[in-house]
């Protein structure tokens, strides 16, 4: 594909960076575990199957997107702002990426190419940088015969 894009785009961009998994962690914050949410607990909102509780607060959520791209596991989460820059995001994410494991997907991970503190959260996970999902304008004409 990217052939086709840089032979008949222009402006051409990249707007995610795409993560495998490299390595297994052993991240481990005192004080704090990683579970699966209770139904009764969810507002149904896309915020995830999974939460961290540091000293019984739920301080991050997450979950795996399932629904699509056979066999990978697509990793996201999100940590309370109060509690950010302590470790949480790269735990959530360690244990995200061994539940993926453990129901034999594959995990993986994209941020936005300018979100500094995801990019760094998910090599501290043990994810490595795969790829780059790219756009570009078509060129006028492209669709002519």
């Amino acid at each position: 594909m990217c052939p086709l894009l840089f032979r008949h785009s222009k402006g051409i961009r990249a707007e995610s960076i795409l993560f495998r998994g490299r390595h297994t962690t052993n991240i481990q914050l005192a004080d704090t575990h990683f579970t699966r949410k209770a139904l009764r607990e969810s507002s149904g909102a896309d915020e995830g199957d999974f939460i961290v509780v540091h000293k019984d607060e739920v301080v991050a959520s997450g979950g795996l997107m399932l629904n699509y791209n056979f066999p990978y596991a697509d990793i996201y989460m999100g940590v309370e702002e109060r509690f950010r820059g302590q470790g949480f995001g790269s735990y959530i994410v360690q244990e995200l990426k061994k539940y993926a494991y453990a129901i034999g997907r594959v995990p993986a991970a994209r941020c936005n190419i300018n979100n500094v503190v995801s990019h760094f959260t998910l090599l501290k996970a043990g994810f490595e940088v795969c790829g780059y999902r790219l756009t570009g304008d078509l060129q006028p004409g492209f669709l002519q015969a």
